[in-house]
C-alpha cells in the first residue's frame, strides 16, 4: 500500500492507531511532520520524532502510532502488510 499526502499545518491523528501485522515507512518530502510511536503499547513510553524534508521513520504497523503536522507537509507512506 502506498499513500501520498499533502497535510496542512495543524492536521493531526491524536488517537493511537494500531494496524495489522506488517511494517511501514513514512518519508517526508517537505514541511515538518511529528510522528510518535509507543513500542511498549499505548500506556507505555512514547517515542516522538520531528521529521523534516528528506527524513523518514520506519515502524512495525502493529505498534501504536500517531502524528501531527507542524508545518504543511508532503509525505509518502509505504506499508507492507503481512497476510
Amino acid at each position: 500500500e502506498v499513500k501520498w499526502c499533502i497535510l496542512e499545518t495543524g492536521e493531526r491523528h491524536d488517537t493511537w492507531s494500531v494496524g495489522s501485522a506488517g511494517s511501514a515507512i513514512t518519508i517526508v518530502l517537505s514541511g515538518v511532520h511529528e510522528f510518535s510511536i509507543a513500542p511498549d503499547g499505548e500506556n507505555g513510553k512514547a517515542i516522538t520524532r520531528r521529521l523534516t524534508a528528506g527524513m523518514a521513520i520506519f515502524w512495525e504497523n502493529s505498534v501504536p502510532h500517531k502524528w501531527r503536522v507542524i508545518k504543511r507537509a508532503g509525505t509518502i507512506t509505504i506499508r507492507r502488510l503481512s497476510r
